[in-house]
């Protein structure tokens, strides 16, 4: 009888586990490789971006073409209305770009840049999927033979790329854009 109790716990164990295991199993998140997002950081006049070799695919890989646009207007102000006050603030710093991706006209791409932390984020949406680029701070290096912390061109993050599937979205009834 002991015996049969044990195991009728560890089953019910393992369905819990299982239970809880699903939802995370919906997205799938995978590091970026930095040089991927390199030219991102390149010069402010750049007209065109292109980001190659982007791993959307299990087996292949994507081109990202980008523009860069201004989604502020030139002397633009944030509104900042707290019920007791109001304040015009500048803008955050901020680079934006947008395109499309294996130039396929029903996709979409998105990305920007903190001006202040170096930060890339992004969306991407194809026929075959959505994804998304995130930034997550990297631990500092720390260089023994100079004693201090190292520096890289990244700002010091590391970009994950997350795949969506249609279980990560959840639908609200009656809500709509």
């Amino acid at each position: 009888m002991r015996q049969r109790s044990g195991i009728l716990r560890f089953v019910a164990g393992c369905a819990v586990v299982a239970a809880l295991a699903v939802p995370l199993m919906a997205a799938t998140v995978s590091k970026i490789n930095d040089d991927v997002l390199a030219p991102l950081r390149g010069p402010v006049v750049a007209r065109k971006i292109v980001l190659a070799n982007v791993p959307l695919y299990a087996h292949g890989t994507a081109t990202v073409e980008l523009e860069e646009f201004q989604v502020w207007a030139p002397g633009g102000k944030v509104i900042v209305d707290d019920g007791k006050s109001v304040q015009y603030l500048d803008p955050p710093p901020m680079r934006f770009f947008r395109g499309l991706v294996n130039g396929d006209p029903e996709s979409f791409a998105y990305f920007s840049i903190d001006g202040t932390s170096g930060a890339i984020s992004g969306l991407m949406a194809t026929r075959d999927g959505k994804f998304a680029v995130d930034a997550a701070r990297r631990r500092p290096l720390v260089r023994p033979h100079a004693g201090g912390v190292g520096n890289d061109a990244t700002g010091g993050y590391d970009y994950y790329l997350t795949e969506m599937d249609d279980s990560d979205a959840t639908q609200v009834a009656g809500q709509t854009w």
